[in-house]
């Protein structure tokens, strides 16, 4: 017998609402990590809560920080050229 996981249970009840025609929605909790919040929505979750403290870890990433950067100094040039 296979192990439930949320991911199945979740896959599994989206196929069952869905063949049903149902509008029911399944709300994923009990969000621990980032990366659960993508597991419920690749597994087929309707609605995920997600605390504060996973949602603002959730954005980060290396080359988002950097991004972020660049378009801030960009911003600045325009800004300083704009005075000129």
């Amino acid at each position: 017998m296979q192990a439930d996981t949320p991911q199945r249970v979740t896959r599994e009840s989206r196929s069952l609402l869905d063949k049903t025609g149902t509008e029911t929605r399944i709300i994923v909790e009990s969000i621990r990590r980032p990366d659960d919040v993508n597991e419920a929505a690749i597994a087929g979750g309707h609605i995920v809560t997600i605390p504060y403290k996973i949602l603002t870890q959730m954005p980060f990433h290396k080359k988002t920080e950097e991004t972020i950067a660049e378009f801030d100094r960009a911003w600045q040039e325009f800004k300083q050229a704009e005075k000129k």
